[in-house]
C-alpha cells in the first residue's frame, strides 16, 4: 500500500502557483526584495548573529501551510477534472487577479466600461505588436505596475504572471 500524506484528496490535485522558490534563474539565492522600497529585506543569521539577505521562497511557505493544513493565497485545491497536463501552465489555477477585475469590473465606477482579449485590441488595431526588449531581472519586479511577457501572451490571451512587475523608478 502507498502512503498517502495527511492533505491528499481523492478528487482533487494540490497547485502552488508559488512565483518563487528561492532561487534566480542562474541558480543563485534569490534575494527577498521589499515592494515599497526596492531595498533588499535583511534578517539576523542565527549562526553568525550578522545581517544577510532574506531569501523569496513563497514555494517554501506554501509547503509548510500544505504540512499544517493551511492554504495560502498561491496554495489550493483543484478538481482533478480541471487539470490537464496538456496545458498546465504555472499561474493557469490562479484566479486571484481575474477575480479582482470581475470584482472591480461589477462596480458602479466601471459599468461604462468594457473589456476585451489582446486578440481583439490586435484585430481592431487598438494594440499594436512590435519587438520586445529585455525583461528587467527577477529582483527588481517589484513595482505595482503588472509587467506582461511576451511569455505570458497564449493564444490571444494573458496569463499572468504575479511576480512581474515594472520596477519603481529611483530618483
Amino acid at each position: 500500500m502507498i502512503h498517502k500524506p495527511s492533505w491528499f484528496r481523492e478528487n482533487e490535485v494540490m497547485v502552488s502557483t508559488a512565483p518563487t522558490c528561492g532561487l534566480t534563474k542562474g541558480g543563485r539565492l534569490l534575494p527577498l526584495v521589499d515592494r515599497k522600497t526596492g531595498k533588499r529585506v535583511q534578517v539576523l543569521d542565527s549562526e553568525t548573529g550578522e545581517l544577510i539577505d532574506a531569501i523569496d521562497d513563497q514555494l517554501k511557505t506554501d509547503m509548510e501551510a500544505l504540512r499544517d493544513g493551511k492554504l495560502t493565497p498561491t496554495l489550493r485545491f483543484v478538481a482533478q477534472n480541471d487539470v490537464s497536463m496538456r496545458i498546465a501552465v504555472p499561474t493557469y489555477f490562479d484566479r486571484r487577479f481575474d477575480d479582482a477585475f470581475d470584482a472591480a469590473m461589477s462596480t458602479h465606477r466601471f459599468s461604462s466600461f468594457t473589456s476585451m482579449t489582446i486578440g481583439k485590441l490586435i484585430e481592431k488595431e487598438i494594440l499594436t505588436v512590435r519587438n520586445g526588449h529585455g525583461s528587467p531581472t527577477q529582483s527588481v519586479r517589484v513595482g505595482t505596475v503588472p509587467y506582461i511577457k511576451v511569455s505570458d501572451l497564449r493564444a490571444g490571451l494573458v496569463n499572468i504572471n504575479p511576480t512581474n512587475r515594472v520596477p519603481p523608478c529611483s530618483r
